[in-house]
């Protein structure tokens, strides 16, 4: 292709009559905007602008000036990342061990030798724009920085661009198995106390709000053993623990995916709570498998030890979040030569093991102080109430006697209403003046026959009698 210059531009005279420079307002913008000498094809053209120094400042100000208001966000932003530059810069330059590296030829002689140039090397200001396109691509990950060793000496230099090859995620290859499973489960245990809880309510518009109204407070405590189980108890109570040892991490993405970088957001307070009060079914657990020693004293601390733990985890989760800790350290592998090779760019932890491990001596503290803080309160320990049945499960038992006792006793026959047996387990249904009980418990059946349900004297008992089951083996 042959190079030769185009017609000469006309210049206007820019001079007044008596000799004095007029700047016309015009002539300028157009020559920049629309140059009048026309590209003609299989030439090279230059053009060159007749503007002063301030006029080129001033339209590099104003492309930067619409470039900010449109791309990059404020005018801070711009600085800031001028700064950033500046400073990326100038450590480049103290770091002269990273170089341009080609092969040349001597002229009129076979001998060749590497030529290299540093980056950002004050001998080569002009190179500087092409070397940020360079370190663009090696943050991106199209290039990379590969040292040669050799006996004499050692190159550091950047490679030539690979294109990234883009390929869907592997779902089988993210371990989501647990968390999915985990997720069911606690899914499953919402599901069946919501229809316990359905069922409650239904029991309580029956009976016409003849309910113990106390026996509704320890709901997840009673109906969680009875419905769910303990296993499922304790594994909703770790998945809390797990979450208040997870801190949180987000793929920030702004100006158009120009940059990406990890952001740890300030936690959310309400979902903070909500993860500590789930600590409460960790607290039961520990509640029902010590009430064989703790007895009569498991009814008074046992909502206590719930609402202690709820507080002090989140007080304490609130104050000092789990954080996130990194570590940068590139290694790789050679699994086999010219085919496979495995490497590892740095960890990312969002999970504190420590953490996890100290929520849970929480939990047990608070529950066995509360427990002694119950006990030193009553010098003399609650009286050892007679056995109401053997149909209402030991947490109810210790939640429930009490009352029983108090309120639900007439002619020495034991009541429970209907919304009580039904968090320890017992569906009843009337049917010609007898009534059926299903134990969920022992997947039985029984039937109280209308002698011993003192159907023709119903009427002569307590209103909250009338509705309520009598407990007779």
């Amino acid at each position: 292709m042959s190079l030769s210059p185009p017609n000469p531009l006309q210049t206007s005279n820019h001079t007044s009559a008596n000799g004095a420079f007029n700047r016309p307002t015009t002539v300028f913008r157009k020559r920049v905007a629309s140059p009048r000498v026309p590209a003609e094809k299989g030439y090279y053209h230059l053009y060159v602008s007749f503007a002063c120094p301030w006029a080129h400042r001033t339209l590099i100000g104003r492309a930067l000036k619409a470039l900010t208001m449109t791309s990059l966000g404020s005018r801070e932003t711009i600085l800031f990342l001028v700064v950033v530059a500046h400073m990326a810069l100038r450590s480049l330059q103290h770091e002269d061990d990273r170089s341009f590296v080609q092969y040349i030829q001597f002229r009129d002689t076979n001998i060749y030798g590497l030529s290299s140039v540093n980056f950002f090397s004050s001998s080569e200001p002009d190179l500087e724009f092409f070397t940020w396109l360079y370190l663009f691509d090696w943050i991106e990950g199209k290039r990379e920085v590969v040292a040669f060793q050799g006996d004499i000496d050692s190159i550091t230099t950047i490679s030539a661009p690979v294109n990234l090859d883009m390929r869907p995620v592997n779902g089988q290859e993210i371990p989501v198995n647990v968390s999915t499973y985990i997720l069911r489960v606690v899914q499953y245990i919402t599901i069946v106390l919501f229809g316990v809880s359905c069922i409650v309510c239904i029991y309580i518009l029956t009976s016409q709000g003849y309910v113990e109204g106390l026996h509704m407070l320890p709901f997840n405590l009673i109906a969680g053993h009875v419905w769910v189980g303990r296993p499922l108890m304790l594994l909703r109570g770790i998945t809390a623990v797990c979450f208040l040892s997870t801190s949180t991490l987000e793929l920030v993405a702004p100006h158009t995916g120009l940059i990406s970088y990890f952001q740890s957001p300030a936690p959310n307070l309400f979902s903070t709570f909500l993860s500590s009060t789930q600590m409460s079914w960790l607290v039961y657990v520990v509640v029902d498998s010590f009430s064989i020693f703790t007895s009569q004293y498991t009814a008074n601390y046992s909502t206590l030890s719930a609402m202690a733990v709820t507080l002090v985890v989140f007080i304490w989760s609130a104050l000092f979040p789990p954080n996130h800790t990194t570590s940068i350290a590139r290694s790789c592998t050679v699994v086999a030569v010219d085919f496979d090779v495995i490497c590892s760019s740095g960890i990312v932890r969002i999970g504190d093991v420590s953490r996890f491990h100290q929520l849970i001596i929480v939990c047990v503290c608070c529950t066995f102080l509360t427990f002694l803080v119950e006990r030193h309160r009553h010098k003399m320990p609650p009286p050892n109430l007679k056995m109401v049945s053997f149909l209402i499960y030991s947490a109810a038992k210790h939640e429930f006697e009490q009352n029983i006792h108090i309120h639900w006793e007439h002619n020495g026959v034991y009541y429970i209403d209907k919304a009580s047996a039904t968090l320890s387990g017992l569906l009843t249904l009337e049917y010609k003046l007898s009534i059926y009980i299903f134990d969920v418990k022992t997947w039985r059946v029984y039937v109280v026959p209308p002698h011993e349900a003192n159907c023709p004297s119903r009427f002569n008992l307590p209103p909250q009698l009338r509705h309520a089951i009598p407990l007779v083996e």
